[in-house]
């Protein structure tokens, strides 16, 4: 069985095929299609793709400009992927989408920019403010970023710490002494 329904920027085809004999055998698909020839992404809510778009982990054209080396050639990395080692130094690059769009090639036939030091934001490998933010405190009496609000204004309110300038969570985790 196949339905398809038409609207005027958007096509949607659903197949469904049954061996009905042994009833072993069962196909479901689903494939919202625009009239761009643009396919709905699985992993997001409502992004398009490119119906070419190349298949996580197939390698793909990358322009490398290392800040730290000056390495400026033509690469190729896996598709997918947010950072690879320049081959000139090791450091990790962020691989930047080269149109600003995933899957998209640019003019060039480049999928990424590489021209930038890639920064991980992992509470273990990092020491910057945002991923402090979000680390666990080891004091069970001590909260932080994954308690409420009103444990937080509790635990405030215990050590004389005014809080009636903060609007938002991350304003009172910022609040609580480090020891």
């Amino acid at each position: 069985m196949k339905l398809k329904i038409e609207n005027n920027d958007l096509t949607v085809t659903v197949e469904a095929t049954r061996e009905l004999s042994t009833g072993r055998e069962e196909k479901h698909m689903f494939t919202p299609e625009d009239s761009n020839g643009l396919v709905k992404d699985a992993n997001t809510e409502s992004e398009f793709i490119p119906a070419s778009m190349p298949k996580n982990g197939e390698m793909v054209k990358a322009e490398f400009m290392c800040p730290q080396c000056g390495y400026d050639k033509v690469t190729h990395v896996k598709f997918g992927f947010n950072h690879w080692s320049c081959p000139g130094c090791g450091i990790r690059l962020f691989l930047a989408y080269a149109t600003g769009t995933r899957g998209e090639k640019d003019a060039n036939g480049f999928y990424y920019k590489a021209n930038r030091e890639f920064i991980s934001h992992a509470p273990e490998n990092s020491d910057d403010d945002f991923s402090k933010m979000f680390t666990r405190s080891d004091d069970p009496e001590k909260p932080d970023a994954y308690d409420t609000i009103p444990d937080i204004k509790k635990y405030l309110d215990k050590h004389g710490i005014d809080y009636s300038h903060a609007k938002f969570k991350g304003d009172y985790v910022e609040l609580i002494p480090e020891d």
